[in-house]
């Protein structure tokens, strides 16, 4: 995954909260609005791709609680995915920036490659290992336990039985 980090801002300079806030606002608004058909029209006749394919690999979001936009593109081929993420910001700035006039900054440009652990075989083998290891604390405890909760238990062991009290087989 290649991930090129913009900035929206109202004014080219922020200088107050007021400013600020604006910005927050906007950066959560065109986080929906890059997004769009025209951007990434222009992407996949840049990449030679086709529409599907880019709306498919390419995810933009915003960073929580900031004026930051991130903008992901993936592929299996390291060096496309970098390629695509520049050429989705290139798009995004050409098609929507530069016409309605915001201030577009690049914070962080996707130049390598950030990799993506496999979260579902992790969790998984996780999940198996937690599954065998519980059976088997149970079992061990169980196993080792040196209460006798029954009276044949006694009576195999070859002793006597003096009395019983009733007892709660779930403690």
């Amino acid at each position: 995954m290649a991930r090129t980090t913009v900035a929206v801002k109202v004014q080219e300079t922020i200088s107050n909260y007021t400013q600020l806030s604006v910005s927050h606002y906007m950066a959560e608004t065109f986080a929906n609005v890059f997004d769009c058909n025209d951007v990434i029209s222009a992407t996949a006749d840049s990449m030679n791709m086709s529409f599907d394919e880019v709306r498919e690999k390419v995810k933009v979001t915003r960073k929580k609680h900031t004026v930051l936009i991130k903008i992901d593109a993936r592929d299996k081929d390291p060096e496309k995915a970098i390629r695509l993420s520049k050429a989705y910001t290139e798009s995004l700035n050409e098609k929507l920036a530069k016409p309605l006039r915001l201030h577009f900054e690049i914070i962080e440009e996707a130049d390598e490659v950030i990799k993506v652990s496999g979260g579902l075989r992790a969790l998984l083998i996780g999940a198996a290992i937690g599954a065998v290891l519980g059976f088997l604390y149970i079992y061990i405890k169980k196993y080792l336990s040196d209460r006798f909760l029954d009276e044949e238990r006694l009576t195999s062991l070859g002793l006597p039985v003096l009395g019983r009290a009733l007892v709660d087989k779930r403690s």
